[in-house]
Order: structure tokens, then C-alpha cells, then sequence
């Protein structure tokens, strides 16, 4: 097989993202964020489009830290009877899942643009939430909160 005969496959993550912000708190246990990371590696033998993301994180194995931050995405008019958009998304604080849905969009988005805008207010609601949820524990996340998204065109 030549290259020339083979198919592209989009990464999760654009090329030019940057995420790490030296200023942020140290994770209690490095172990957990490396053992995860390894467990990515593994992961890349079936899955080479993870392989830049895996990359990525491996350059902070030394000294990981915790940020609240999303990922959301949509995927543009997939439901062949509605038309609508399905939203997707997840909230992590540090290295832990605290919040994640997926759902249809009420309406339907007239391009990918839209459904994606629209996939990202409802972690943008969600991040209220859990701010509120942390100061009323007297915690505080660092505003503003990464919100990671693809650029839906």
C-alpha cells in the first residue's frame, strides 16, 4: 500500500492547542496521571489518531497539574429523521471526570458552525454550577476555565 492510497484521520486535538499553564497547582499523585497516560500509549497500537494527544500529555509526566477545564463537540445534522445536532461533553477537575452529557439540540443548526456554538453553552452553564458548588466547599477555580472545542467547519 502507498501512502497516496491511504485515508487521512482527524485528530481529537487541534495541532496548535496549548493547555499547560506552569502556574497551576501540582496534582497530589503524579503516579495516577502516568499510569493513565501509559495506559494511552497502549491505546495507540488500534488507535493512531490519539497519537499527537498522547504525545502532548507525555511531555508532562514529570510534573502534572490540575485545572478545571471541558471538551465539547457536536456532531452536525447525524440523526437522518430529526436533522438535529448531538452535543457532547465532559468537565474535568484535574484528572477526574466530575460532570459529562450527551444530548440532542432542541433545534436544528443550519451548519456545523452553529451546532458546535450551541455544544458549547452547556458546559459554559455547567461551569457556573460547579463554581458555585466549589465556592460553597471553599474552593475557587482559576477563571477563566479552558473550554476545548473543535472548530466546527
Amino acid at each position: 500500500m502507498k501512502m497516496e492510497d491511504t485515508n487521512t484521520v482527524a485528530t481529537p486535538l487541534p495541532h496548535d492547542w496549548h493547555s499547560h499553564d506552569p502556574d497551576s497547582p501540582l496534582i497530589d499523585d503524579p503516579a495516577i496521571y502516568r499510569r493513565l497516560v501509559g495506559r494511552l500509549l497502549y491505546l495507540n497500537f488500534t488507535r493512531p489518531d490519539l497519537t499527537y494527544i498522547v504525545h502532548y500529555l507525555s511531555q508532562f509526566m514529570q510534573n502534572p497539574t490540575q485545572v478545571l477545564q471541558a471538551y465539547c463537540d457536536s456532531d452536525w445534522a447525524k440523526c437522518p429523521t430529526t436533522r438535529r445536532s448531538t452535543t457532547g461533553y465532559c468537565i474535568m477537575l484535574g484528572n477526574a471526570l466530575v460532570s459529562w452529557k450527551s444530548k440532542k439540540q432542541l433545534t436544528v443548526a443550519c451548519s456545523s458552525s452553529k451546532a458546535e456554538y450551541r455544544s458549547a453553552t452547556a458546559p459554559t452553564c455547567e461551569f457556573k454550577w460547579i463554581s458555585y458548588v466549589l465556592k460553597d466547599m471553599e474552593q475557587f477555580a482559576d477563571l477563566p476555565i479552558p473550554l476545548n472545542c473543535d472548530k466546527g467547519g
